[in-house]
């Protein structure tokens, strides 16, 4: 419960680079998670080139905080015809996404998710900035936070949305 209650979207980061071996650990959260008859549908794109960076945050309304990131992973999926479960993706790569940003915050590595899917024409910007071959899911944006205060516990719990039978 201490990383779900600790992570928060954070969308001001400062310029330090991420370092390599905590991307890694990132990444390899992301394939931690379940998926529809074990498809692993993702496949990643990390993106360190601010160049690039200032690019995709012009893809998507939501997109500017990834403006100051100093690493933007594109969350990309197989195609339809490679899945085993293909109506089934957005909740296995939702679950990918997840753990990449709960692994992210016990880093204390601020993120924030830029939904793309199923927006066909976002998914296609991005995939022409980064030249990536596969559909885009998402962006989310990494960084070490400029604010050390956001990671604030604030409760969510709200009992009105529970029914019990």
């Amino acid at each position: 419960m201490e990383m779900i209650n600790k992570r928060r979207s954070v969308r001001s980061f400062k310029t330090e680079k991420l370092k390599q071996d905590e991307i890694l650990l990132i990444l390899k959260a992301g394939m931690q998670a379940p998926s529809a008859r074990n498809q692993q549908p993702w496949y990643f794109m990390v993106v360190e080139d601010l160049k690039l960076i200032k690019e995709l945050k012009e893809v998507s309304p939501g997109a500017k905080a990834i403006e100051n990131a100093p690493c933007v992973i594109a969350l990309l999926m197989k195609d339809d015809q490679e899945m085993t479960a293909a109506s089934l993706v957005q909740q296995d790569m939702g679950a990918c996404m997840q753990n990449m940003l709960l692994e992210a915050t016990s880093l204390n590595i601020g993120s924030v998710w830029i939904g793309i899917y199923p927006l066909e024409a976002r998914s296609q910007a991005v995939a022409k900035i980064i030249e990536a071959e596969k559909r885009v899911f998402a962006l989310v944006a990494f960084g070490y936070p400029s604010d050390p205060e956001v990671f604030k516990f604030v409760d969510r719990f709200d009992s009105e949305r529970i029914s019990w039978k």
